[in-house]
């Protein structure tokens, strides 16, 4: 993923972030009325929200981490080294 697409990863996870913030305030708002009605409406929309945003955490970290890998693969020729039957490295 080059990095203009990742950076509109981060920039939508944040935009989710904040829109659950904001049903979560509004649901507190509602609850503090009494409007339980509302509250459950709004607390729906929270759980939308924090729903698209644990996805999109979760995209961002898997490119992060195969970034990580690739770079680990081009200039150190892979991460990961050979082991000995012993347990020792």
């Amino acid at each position: 993923m080059d990095r203009d697409a990742l950076e509109a990863l981060h920039e939508a996870r944040a935009a989710e972030k904040e829109q659950a913030a904001f049903y979560r305030r509004l649901a507190a708002e509602a609850e503090a009325l009494g409007d339980d009605a509302l509250a459950e409406r709004l607390n729906g929309l929270h759980a939308d929200e924090q729903h698209h945003l644990s996805r999109l955490t979760a995209r961002s970290l898997v490119r992060e981490i195969l970034e990580v890998e690739r770079q680990h693969e081009r200039h150190l020729g892979g991460k990961w080294t050979g082991a000995s039957r012993g347990g020792a490295g």
